[in-house]
């Protein structure tokens, strides 16, 4: 049980768009029928189908959040009882290490430079063509910066069917393809032309 009134509560974006279409005389009256029940607990008197309908819907949530907060007051669950032996200690096995610890020392030395640790890897941020035009700059690969981020924004960021997840990785890829079709060819072979494919492979197209 909460002991009222709290502090604060939370209040969602979804609770605000939900008032839009709404007279300004409902809307004053679900915003306090929402505060009132969540602060003081006090059980609204709503009449108007829309305030009633809103305030249904924001209720479990609110009853969800204030159940937590009393949860957290508690100290929150209890710790297992371990049988005969703490938690720090193992049964003839080697700990297992963390997975940062791991992932440091087992991290592929084939990665382009400054990509994150993987086990770091934070959520994908495309690119801006500053950023890539700099990288390309410092790798001196002749890749045009604009080409790339036009192509893969075109395709929603994907690699094939799968979303993104290094935009320099996708370079050096791009830059090791473009090296495979410029090396030397012999003078009775035809030449052709680089065409980006769409699953984001580049490869060599022929004419004649």
């Amino acid at each position: 049980m909460n002991d009222y009134p709290l502090d604060a509560f939370l209040f969602y974006r979804s609770y605000r768009e939900a008032l839009n279409g709404m007279t300004q005389k409902d809307q004053l009256a679900t915003l306090l029928a929402i505060i009132d029940y969540a602060l003081y607990g006090v059980e609204p008197k709503l009449t108007g189908k829309m305030p009633t309908s809103i305030f249904t819907v924001a209720r479990p949530v609110i009853d969800a959040n204030n159940a937590r907060r009393a949860g957290g007051k508690k100290g929150g669950r209890p710790k297992k009882k371990t049988i005969g032996f703490s938690a720090d200690e193992t049964i003839g096995f080697e700990k297992e290490k963390p997975d940062a610890l791991y992932n440091e020392e087992h991290r592929d030395e084939k990665e382009p430079p400054n990509s994150p640790p993987r086990g770091k890897r934070e959520r994908f941020t495309p690119p801006s063509v500053d950023e890539v035009s700099a990288f390309c700059l410092e790798r001196k690969n002749g890749i045009d910066p604009e080409e790339f981020v036009s192509f893969y924004a075109s395709k929603g960021w994907k690699v094939g069917t799968s979303p993104m997840k290094d935009w320099r990785a996708a370079v050096v890829t791009w830059e090791r393809k473009r090296a495979k079709t410029e090396e030397p060819e012999p003078d009775h072979a035809k030449r052709g032309r680089l065409v980006v494919g769409e699953d984001g492979e580049e490869v060599a197209v022929f004419d004649g």
